[in-house]
């Protein structure tokens, strides 16, 4: 054990962690590193564990962690989120059994359950964005990253009563011999109710850059969610060239979702040349040519959330994701409970083709402008306007590169199919797309003039140019 701290620390000085903290692997060693301070000590040389100890200490009591801010959101997504919310946590419990303080005090810690709550409610079938998104229960992959239910540590302590109702919910983890935590965990002292803060239907997470809007997050086998990710890390590490992207899952059922696989296949031609490629996900090409991938500064910025309770609306700038683009503005509404509109505004400095991008698991069907996708108990459909009107709709069940592409026989899996639709356009030098979706058979109007659209949903109207 001493031996394994001994090259913890020099790994980390090797990476220069203190001054480079976007190693994501690197983050987690701290707390073994501080573990077997405490379970060394007085076995080594003293000098040697405070060293150690101080270390971690530093670590988790400044700038820890590097994927996370203070409104409680991982930047590599929930799969991710997961995972590496919890590596630390038997340490943590240690220094609060025997010293009284807490880093679960910090306001990352306090603030996580109201992530996992707006992007990982029971019984969803995808988990967007970023590595991991697609897993299942029954995936091999999931139990792994979600044993011993990390979640329940924030819900409970910190979590408003939806959270802990959420927490309630999830199946009891098998014990697993990597992940302990149902050993080490300990009581929390006192819960502070609603310490973060309470439950909304939507909410905006700029550190980690994303927006989730819901119409029923208290009851997700009703409920329709709008995620979208605009994040100021880029497009690095377990991260995609997907800024802009949104994805809708209702009733548990992923309708518009990021496409392609990870699982136990990071850097395989699928993985890299697909699943972390623009062309992946629910964007858009310029000429073909997306986001740019492993780049910390190909980034998208959210310019606001507003909520009226009927309507809700994210502004999003992605004119730092596509530097080919003199200017790039996403709207993304709910219009509660159950109609999506997505409006796009491009500029270019000359004129470029546009291929706007949409993902889906169930095979949709296409008629003319129109396109369903049934994924039951959920359903949605699909109508995409543009000026001038010249869009070209095809779809394809095949990806870019096959999930099982130059890898051995031996370690082909057998992927689930998705659906990939593709609407082109001629050349322009601007562009404004209008995609209405309405969501489990909600009535929407749309009314056409020369130069405006009108998209009417009960008491409500949208009007653009």
């Amino acid at each position: 054990l001493a031996h394994y701290a001994r090259q913890i620390l020099r790994e980390l000085r090797r990476r220069n962690f203190f001054n480079d903290p976007g190693n994501n692997h690197s983050g987690r060693i701290p707390a073994y590193l501080g573990e077997a301070a405490l379970v060394l000590h007085g076995h080594v040389d003293p000098e040697e564990t405070r060293e150690w100890l101080q270390c971690a200490l530093d670590v988790y009591g400044s700038f820890f962690p590097h994927f996370g801010g203070r409104d409680g959101a991982w930047a590599q997504g929930t799969f991710y989120g997961s995972s590496y919310t919890k590596w630390y946590l038997p340490f943590f419990f240690a220094i609060e059994r025997h010293t009284g303080f807490s880093f679960l005090d910090r306001p990352f810690f306090r603030h996580l359950s109201q992530f996992f709550m707006h992007f990982a409610p029971p019984g969803w079938e995808i988990h967007p964005f970023c590595d991991g998104y697609w897993c299942l229960p029954e995936d091999e992959e999931w139990p792994g990253f979600f044993a011993q239910n990390p979640y329940g540590v924030y819900a409970e302590r910190f979590g408003p009563d939806v959270a802990r109702a959420f927490d309630a919910q999830t199946p009891a983890p098998e014990l697993f011999k990597l992940h302990l935590m149902d050993v080490f965990r300990v009581p929390f002292r006192s819960r502070v109710a609603d310490s973060a803060g309470p439950a909304a239907q939507s909410r905006v997470f700029r550190d980690a850059g994303f927006v989730s809007m819901h119409s029923c997050i208290e009851d997700p086998a009703e409920d329709t969610a709008v995620l979208v990710r605009a994040s100021p890390f880029g497009t690095v590490s377990h991260m995609h060239a997907d800024n802009g992207c949104f994805s809708i899952i209702s009733r548990g059922k992923g309708l518009v979702t990021p496409s392609g696989y990870f699982g136990r296949g990071a850097g395989t031609r699928h993985h890299v040349a697909w699943t972390k490629q623009t062309v992946a996900h629910n964007c858009v090409l310029i000429d073909g040519v997306g986001q740019r991938s492993e780049r910390f500064d190909a980034v998208g910025r959210i310019v606001s959330l507003e909520d009226s309770r009927e309507v809700a609306c994210t502004c999003l700038d992605l004119s730092g994701a596509y530097p080919m683009l003199e200017s790039y503005t996403r709207l993304v509404f709910l219009l509660r409970p159950a109609l999506v509109v997505v409006y796009d505004d491009l500029m270019a400095p000359a004129e470029v083709q546009v291929s706007w991008l949409l993902h889906t698991l169930s095979p949709p069907s296409v008629e003319a402008d129109r396109v369903t996708v049934d994924r039951d108990p959920a359903a949605l459909n699909v109508r995409l306007f543009t000026a001038p009107d010249d869009l070209a709709l095809s779809y394809t069940d095949r990806h870019g590169v096959d999930p099982n592409e130059g890898e051995p026989e031996e370690l082909h899996r057998h992927q689930a199919p998705q659906y990939h639709l593709t609407w082109e356009t001629g050349p322009a030098s601007r562009r404004r797309f209008l995609c209405v979706m309405p969501v489990n058979g909600a009535d929407a109007q749309i009314e056409e003039d020369e130069m405006q659209l009108c998209v009417s949903y009960q008491d409500h109207a949208l009007q653009f140019e």
